[in-house]
């Protein structure tokens, strides 16, 4: 596991300002046994999960998934959860994935991670990132995406935006439409 990444996600604890149960919840719970429900899934690729006063999941950490449908059936999944604030995918299979189901969830995340260390990663951007207009912060460091859409412009929210690690070769000028962006780290 990448030492950046993993001082990156404690980091973002601190932008969380609710108390948290600890992973003895039940909502935890379900959402690890739904993921080891899949014929290819794991209880364990659900590293970190914790939900808010309301016991409801609003932060995981998904991590070292190379099965690209049981990636596919963890987003999906993720992607019900109705309060979830942060998703962090590390080491999860992202070349390929279809992150559409993400933006069910464009009313309430606000960080999303998907940084690749090893194997396939993401050669292009997603579009479907381009519909969660509620992210302030996007992170798609270590992977090889080389361009970002001029559709930039609509994560109006973002704050910060992290492509380290990546061979980004183009930054369209509608970037700076981004009124809230305080980090742009390439």
């Amino acid at each position: 596991m990448n030492l950046r990444f993993i001082i990156k996600a404690i980091g973002l604890l601190s932008f969380v300002t609710t108390s948290y149960a600890k992973w003895d919840s039940k909502a935890c719970d379900d959402l690890a046994n739904t993921f080891a429900s899949h014929p290819d899934g794991d209880y364990n690729d659900l590293s970190q999960c914790r939900v808010n006063e309301n016991g409801e999941v609003d932060y995981i950490i998904v991590g070292y998934c190379n099965n690209e449908r049981a990636a596919q059936h963890y987003i999906n999944e993720v992607s019900k959860l109705s309060e979830v604030k942060t998703i962090c995918l590390y080491d999860v299979v992202s070349e390929g994935l279809d992150y559409a189901p993400l933006k069910k969830l464009s009313n309430t995340l606000e960080r999303l991670l998907i940084d690749y260390y090893k194997g396939e990663p993401l050669k292009t951007f997603p579009e479907a990132f381009l519909g969660i207009t509620s992210l302030k912060l996007l992170s798609i460091e270590s992977n090889n995406i080389t361009s970002i859409p001029d559709d930039i412009k609509n994560l109006k929210n973002l704050e910060n935006l992290y492509l380290e690690y990546s061979p980004i070769t183009k930054i369209p000028k509608s970037i700076g439409k981004l009124s809230k962006l305080k980090k742009l780290l390439s």
